[in-house]
């Protein structure tokens, strides 16, 4: 049985399974990216939001560039060893960084979703 859902209604279920934590503009945010993969291949998927609580992480882009300092610092990004943007440049080189790797979704000021990497 196939069921159309609202964006809001895709939110609410991603909320349900707290994919995000508690973040609704988190989850509004997976709902409208979803929704434009649907868009741009045509076909209708079906939603199975303990998989994308499995496979995205939800979190600050200066966490995410503590959790992978290493490999950024490996890259030549100037970030402290506690993932400390040194600069303007720095946030924006990480963030590209990431966006090459895997899907980055922003959200809302520092915030974002990110794919596994």
């Amino acid at each position: 049985m196939y069921q159309e859902l609202s964006t809001n209604q895709v939110a609410d279920k991603l909320l349900s399974v707290e994919a995000f934590g508690k973040s609704y503009a988190a989850s509004i945010a997976m709902a409208e990216y979803l929704e434009q993969i649907e868009d741009c291949t045509g076909e209708q998927m079906q939603l199975d939001p303990i998989a994308i609580r499995c496979e995205f992480s939800f979190d600050t882009i200066e966490n995410f560039a503590f959790y992978y300092s290493d490999q950024l610092r490996a890259s030549g990004i100037a970030i402290t060893s506690l993932g400390r943007f040194c600069d303007h440049y720095s946030r924006q080189a990480v963030i590209e960084w990431f966006e090459e790797r895997t899907v980055l979704i922003h959200v809302e000021d520092d915030f974002f979703i990110m794919g596994e990497l």
